[in-house]
């Protein structure tokens, strides 16, 4: 502790009993103590996404590896080199969060950073929709046609259920 972080070069010999000292022997080595800078785990692409896959960016400054894991723990997983992207499953609907830890080649790791992804396949159910205003109150109408309107102002009605995923 306290040393600078960087390279030192240690020099060693030997010297007997008889005071003869060997050939020096120079080892470098270097002190590191500090973890990657600025972890962060970023999705690319839109949320919600009909894709099953998704490529995320493992965006940090000095890591030399990463171990991603499914949920926003940083539970499980194996150290991997890192790379500036990985691509992921979405196996199914709903959200579905990645995290992940970063370490340097010291062996000093980040805190943990996730990111979370919706994977949404279903389309909305239709509900009803209704013109209502002016248009509704004409005494003209053909049965086959659209409604006129004396006004500009139209209002139009729409209604889904609380489950229906509309937005």
């Amino acid at each position: 502790e306290g040393a600078a972080e960087g390279l030192y070069a240690l020099a060693l010999s030997y010297r007997d009993r008889a005071g003869l000292v060997g050939p020096t022997r120079t080892l470098t080595v270097g002190y590191d103590a500090t973890p990657p800078l600025a972890p962060r785990l970023l999705v690319r692409g839109a949320s919600p996404t009909r894709q099953d896959a998704v490529e995320l960016e493992l965006d940090v400054s000095g890591a030399a590896l990463v171990r991603l894991s499914a949920g926003a723990e940083c539970v499980g997983g194996v150290w991997e080199p890192w790379t500036p992207t990985r691509t992921m499953a979405l196996a199914s609907d709903g959200q579905h969060t990645f995290s992940a830890r970063y370490a340097d080649a010291a062996g000093n790791e980040t805190g943990c950073v996730f990111a979370s992804v919706v994977r949404d396949t279903v389309p909305p159910l239709l509900g009803s929709v209704r013109i209502g205003g002016d248009a509704v109150r004409l005494p003209v109408r053909r049965p086959d046609g659209p409604r006129y309107a004396r006004s500009a102002e139209v209002v139009l009605e729409l209604s889904q259920g609380p489950d229906d995923g509309v937005v």
